[in-house]
């Protein structure tokens, strides 16, 4: 449980750069250097939790500390990750609430990308690894990656290319309304909770179910959300902790607690009962190649949003130096966690000059 403490606050802390640079450190902490979860098991994470809602990469931080330590192992990863995350946003709601600016603070974060980049592409090439040797497999991240290039739309790519390619293979072998007045805390928990239980894509579909709840009817504003957000993307740990910000600005702390209990209660629950079907699924047949194809278009996906990022990135060449350092690093087994402190001294220095 300590060993499940250390690993996932230690993530919380430094874990920049959104979902697929968060799942990348992760399988780096826990596959790679410590392997406490195999490289099979890992893609089986990835494939199934593309499949329910919820923030991907903390859900994958529930299911391993899951399948390590049983019930209360997900309840240590899961709070260590999302805690740390939670508390720096809550600080930072409050800086903001007295200066309404985040000019002073954005430029510092703004090359941690350029830091996790090279852990992201390590991370990913480790885990093709495991599939590359089988055709089938491969062809459907081939075709996932060139499908969300041009589409980006990531589950509709996943659930169809794993059933599609199922089918195929098994062929070829065979031959809003509330009328209920309720305090401010639980309408903050009630909304937050709707999010976490119905939130497909990842933290960045936030942005669209808070513009539906919160802009529209009013409770918050275009300028609110836009600056929520950016809050949400340079501070480390999941997305999805922008509720933190968004219930302080709605309700004070308490507000903050709640919308923060609210977003991530349901990925308990989720992971809690999907834990048990995954190693279920590996004993038939039919699903087994379902996960298994899942698992490469989830690959796929993850690819496409990479190059995706790297050709934001390249927009930026004062961060490219950056990138080749952070990669000659993790070569020497450099740990992630001093690839962020790099990043932001990094940052701090181009800003300075």
């Amino acid at each position: 449980m300590l060993d499940l403490f250390k690993i996932f606050f230690k993530l919380g802390c430094t874990a920049f750069g959104g979902p697929v640079a968060h799942i990348s450190m992760v399988e780096r902490e826990v596959v790679e250097k410590r392997k406490i979860i195999s490289k099979e098991d890992f893609l089986d994470f990835i494939g199934s939790v593309n499949l329910i809602p919820g923030p991907n990469s903390t859900q994958i931080v529930m299911l391993t500390g899951l399948r390590y330590k049983g019930f209360w192992g997900m309840i240590v990863a899961g709070l260590s990750f999302i805690f740390p995350a939670a508390f720096i946003t809550l600080l930072l709601a409050v800086i903001y609430s007295y200066s309404k600016d985040i000019i002073y603070i954005k430029p510092i974060f703004d090359y941690v990308k350029f830091g996790v980049f090279p852990i992201i592409i390590f991370s990913l090439i480790n885990m093709y690894n495991k599939i590359k040797k089988n055709n089938d497999q491969v062809i459907v991240l081939l075709l996932s990656c060139f499908l969300n290039f041009f589409l980006e739309k990531e589950i509709f790519i996943i659930f169809s290319m794993g059933i599609l390619a199922t089918v195929y293979t098994l062929y070829l072998n065979k031959n809003r309304l509330n009328v209920v007045i309720l305090p401010l805390w639980a309408i903050i928990f009630e909304k937050f909770f709707k999010i976490g239980a119905t939130l497909f894509g990842g933290g960045y579909m936030l942005i669209a179910y808070i513009s539906d709840l919160f802009v529209q009817s009013g409770i918050l504003t275009e300028t609110q959300l836009l600056d929520a957000i950016a809050f949400g993307q340079f501070t480390p740990g999941p997305i999805l902790t922008t509720a933190t910000f968004i219930g302080y600005e709605i309700g004070g702390v308490v507000g903050s607690i709640w919308a923060t209990i609210g977003i991530f209660l349901p990925s308990f629950i989720f992971i809690y009962f999907l834990g048990s079907i995954v190693s279920k699924v590996r004993n038939n047949l039919i699903a087994s190649k379902f996960l298994n194809f899942v698992n490469a278009s989830s690959l796929g996906v993850m690819v496409s949003v990479i190059l995706l990022m790297g050709k934001d990135l390249m927009k930026d060449l004062k961060g490219v130096p950056l990138v080749i350092i952070n990669l000659l690093l993790i070569k020497f087994k450099m740990d992630s966690y001093c690839l962020i402190i790099i990043s932001l001294i990094y940052g701090y220095l181009i800003w300075r000059i």
